[in-house]
């Protein structure tokens, strides 16, 4: 693996005997600087202690509230927008419908008595 004249060593660490987990450290005899290979391998994922189950399912149950809580935040979230756009919608239309402006200005128009058309 290593380049000509360099031995490499494998050293295994045991890292808990109740997991039965071993760190595999790859690494070369002569001191040039070289990147770590590790890799950690469980030989029996099933051997589990009880406090050990009972933190996975205690971590489990926190994901599981975790993803209820931010779920239901979602949804109060797009309830609000969709409020939100309503009241928009909603001003909008009712500008429209007495939108301020005052017809021919406020002034009105009548017809005085030789026929002619008279604005006030």
């Amino acid at each position: 693996m290593g380049r000509r004249g360099e031995q490499e060593i494998q050293c295994v660490v045991s890292l808990d005997r109740c997991l039965s987990t071993r760190l595999i450290v790859m690494y070369s005899t002569d001191r040039t600087p070289r990147p770590v290979t590790a890799s950690v391998t469980t030989e029996d994922p099933n051997n589990r202690t009880k406090r050990q189950r009972q933190n996975d399912k205690r971590k489990e149950q926190e994901q599981a509230n975790k993803n209820l809580a931010e779920k239901e935040r979602l949804e109060r979230l797009a309830k609000h927008r969709r409020e939100l756009e309503k009241a928009r919608i909603a001003e909008q239309y009712s500008q429209k419908k007495g939108s301020g402006k005052v017809v021919s200005g406020g002034m009105s128009s009548s017809v005085d008595s030789n026929g002619k058309l008279v604005w006030e």
